[in-house]
């Protein structure tokens, strides 16, 4: 019988060796965990605060404070998306031989994907034209929306291959910290649900309700609270959103 202990302690002296002084890629293969709940998701295994991305700074949009100002965001917004995708590109190129068949298509069809929303969000940048009579808040507000369902589209694009990837394989960890990096450089930030807390009017606009199929109680204190988080709700400014957050909600039902 093994002594996963053992096995366990190794790794964990291994892996600084090899990262830190012979610079090498290290990344372990997790076990499967069968559950009997689809729905169950990464907050189970312990990997959502991953995702979390504090308010750090503002909005790359608050930046455009004139028109040549306007120039220089939508300039910074495409080379923050071309490093995004470099750097995922060098990345698969540095660890494709540790990986397995699977998790290898899993990360080409990310980058495929990704060439293809930059294609999306460049033409949407270009073709982005003020009116004359627009003042700066106008400017920076219409800017926002003409490439904020862009934004949320490559978000959404790569929370699920990720969320599952994390599951069998550590290698997503770092195709997970590109993505918060992007997503930080244009000031886009998580809001911190919890399971346990009570909900308030001025959440449902953060977050969408999911079905689920053990949420049921009897429990009257628990009207409106959070039973699980599936995925953080994505803003920017002073709490626009820009992606919407899932989350299972307790049913209080008759006794």
């Amino acid at each position: 019988m093994y002594d996963f202990n053992i096995i366990y302690a190794l790794n964990s002296k291994l892996k600084p060796l090899l990262v830190d002084y012979f610079q090498c890629n290290y990344f372990e293969v997790r076990a499967k965990v069968e559950t009997n709940n689809m729905q169950d998701d990464i907050s189970e295994g312990g990997y959502l605060p991953l995702f979390q991305i504090p308010q750090s700074r503002e909005s790359i949009f608050s930046k455009i404070t004139s028109i040549d100002k306007l120039d220089e965001v939508k300039k910074e917004v495409s080379d923050l998306l071309e490093t995004f995708k470099d750097d995922l590109i060098d990345y698969v190129m540095r660890v494709e031989k540790q990986l397995d068949e699977n998790n290898l298509e899993t990360f080409d069809i990310l980058i495929n994907l990704l060439k293809n929303r930059e294609k999306k969000l460049n033409t949407k940048i270009r073709k982005f034209k003020i009116e004359d009579s627009w003042k700066v808040a106008k400017i920076q507000e219409e800017f926002l929306s003409a490439i904020y369902k862009n934004l949320a589209d490559i978000i959404y694009s790569f929370i699920r291959p990720i969320e599952v990837g994390l599951k069998e394989n550590s290698s997503y960890e770092e195709v997970l910290k590109l993505l918060n990096r992007f997503i930080s450089d244009l000031g886009i930030y998580t809001k911190d649900f919890q399971a346990g807390d009570k909900l308030s009017d001025k959440d449902d606009g953060f977050v969408e309700y999911q079905e689920c199929g053990n949420c049921d109680t009897t429990d009257s204190t628990k009207k409106d609270v959070i039973k699980q988080v599936l995925s953080y709700p994505y803003l920017i400014n002073k709490d626009d959103v820009i992606l919407s957050g899932k989350i299972f909600v307790w049913r209080v039902k008759n006794g």
